[in-house]
């Protein structure tokens, strides 16, 4: 929709699937964008069928919130988390949002 947003992505080779490496990257893009005020909201753009990566956008705390959006002429999910959220979660595990 013609708007700037700064997306957490990554790629790993497939013989590193499934051993936490993508969730602990996005969690410290995460963190890194928070806490250097990179933006108050950060967002993945994931397709459809990629479960694994809906599922580490899950645990980094991040919600769907389009369905269904067109980017590069395909159809993708938008997941996002803002940095309420973020220091929500950070707070009520007991941890400074400033230095997580």
């Amino acid at each position: 929709n013609n708007k700037t947003e700064v997306e957490i992505g990554y790629h790993l080779l497939r013989k590193h699937w499934g051993k936490g490496y993508a969730t602990e990257a996005a969690q410290k893009f995460r963190d890194y964008g928070f806490e250097n005020n990179v933006a108050d909201s950060l967002v993945s753009i994931i397709h459809p069928k990629n479960v694994p990566s809906k599922n580490v956008a899950g645990r980094i705390g991040m919600t769907l919130v389009v369905k269904n959006i067109l980017f590069r002429d395909k159809d993708y999910n938008l997941f996002r988390i803002t940095r309420k959220e973020w220091e929500a979660e950070n707070k009520s595990k007991g941890k400074n949002p400033a230095f997580a």
